[in-house]
């Protein structure tokens, strides 16, 4: 039988460095189990086993800086890599699931990207 169970090598992950963000809001989403019965009535679940957290983060970056994000974002599209949750205490695997937003100002840019949690 194949094994059809994708598993991410962690020990070769790259950590996205926390210094590059400051403020993010973190949400975790969770599949809905609702099951129907002949007799009309119904029972909803969560099923915990399968939440995923998802954070969005921003900072206003120097331009060194924001080339430092910019360059750790191109390499990790698509591919997975730590990030700490500083809230929680406890590192993740995620990967990017946005496109790279970015505003411009004198001196600064506001950057702003999304990861989601990977198993």
């Amino acid at each position: 039988m194949p094994n059809n169970v994708k598993t991410i090598d962690t020990t070769a992950l790259d950590t996205l460095p926390e210094d590059l963000f400051s403020a993010y809001s973190v949400s975790t989403n969770r599949r809905i189990v609702i099951s129907e019965y002949p007799d009309g009535s119904c029972q909803r679940n969560s099923d915990v086993t399968s939440s995923k957290r998802s954070w969005r983060f921003s900072k206003k970056l120097t331009a060194s800086r924001r080339n430092t994000l910019n360059q750790f974002y191109l390499a990790h599209v698509g591919k997975p890599f730590w990030f700490r949750d500083v809230h929680a205490g406890m590192k993740f695997t995620g990967v990017f699931t946005s496109g790279w937003r970015e505003t411009g100002a004198i001196g600064r840019s506001q950057v702003s990207l999304e990861v989601e949690e990977v198993y």
